[in-house]
């Protein structure tokens, strides 16, 4: 039996399902339960997996909207976005911030040493929230 790497993490994506042009929920595609579940539709975004749950567990993806904590850090209403690098990036609409968040350990800051978060809460998803 083969040894999983824990570095690696699943591939896996989710794409909104719409019913009379407005979102209701989430279909689930990629390496699921052992084998391949695919998309269910070619004409809608897909939003691939991050590889982290929240402090509540849940799974998080591309294109949800997290609360970021940390020791000097508050962070609210942010998106993941932009896998780069081996890590996601956080936008509001605003302010792009690169190479945040990352499946294979915390980011660091430079200066101090410290990790730039603690703690990510999913709290919406870019389909519930038009700024997004």
């Amino acid at each position: 039996m083969r040894e999983s790497n824990p570095e690696q993490r699943e591939i896996k994506f989710r794409q909104p399902r719409y019913y009379k042009g407005k979102f209701i929920d989430w279909f689930y595609w990629g390496f699921l339960d052992g084998g391949f579940t695919a998309p269910l539709a070619h004409n809608v975004p897909n939003f691939e997996y991050t590889g982290l749950h929240d402090k509540n567990g849940k799974e998080i993806y591309e294109g949800d909207i997290v609360r970021v904590k940390g020791q000097y850090i508050d962070w609210e209403n942010f998106a993941i976005t932009q896998y780069f690098g081996g890590a996601w990036g956080l936008e509001n609409g605003e302010e792009y911030l690169r190479d945040i968040i990352s499946p294979s350990a915390l980011r660091y800051n430079p200066e101090t040493g410290k990790p730039i978060y603690t703690e990510i809460e999913v709290i919406g998803n870019i389909y519930k929230n038009p700024k997004f």
